[in-house]
């Protein structure tokens, strides 16, 4: 009777610890599968954050060439710029240099006009 009931007394022990282990084992798998859920979403996260940052690098690549070409642009307006300006400068020069040209010849054809009048009068004379 002793020896039955040590091993009852065994057996109750060995399904206590059974159950506890179970239980245990039950905590670590729900435990588990929380970890791995938020793995997921830390994963899918990072996955996200990955192509917005690649997006942003492409982004910030082609505005720097808009950049680079509008600067460009720029030089080439501004070479243009002081092309045309030398162009005018030289035609207000060459207009001015012509019209002081002209004043010079009608004042010659004046006095000659002048002159032709002065000498018709001393030999009407």
């Amino acid at each position: 009777k002793d020896i039955q009931a040590s091993a009852q007394t065994r057996e109750e022990e060995a399904n206590k610890h059974r159950r506890s282990a179970e239980a245990k084992v039950s905590e670590l798998e729900k435990a588990l599968a929380v970890t791995k859920g938020e793995l997921n979403v830390f994963n899918h996260e990072r996955s996200t954050l990955k192509e917005t940052l690649d997006s942003a690098r492409q982004e910030r690549a082609s505005t720097i060439k808009a950049l680079d070409d509008m600067k460009d642009q720029v030089d080439e307006l501004k070479a243009d710029l002081n092309s045309t300006m030398s162009q005018l400068t030289l035609e207000k020069e060459l207009r001015a240099r012509s019209e002081q040209k002209e004043r010079e010849e009608r004042n010659e054809r004046i006095a000659l006009s002048a002159q032709m009048v002065a000498m018709t009068k001393e030999h009407a004379m």
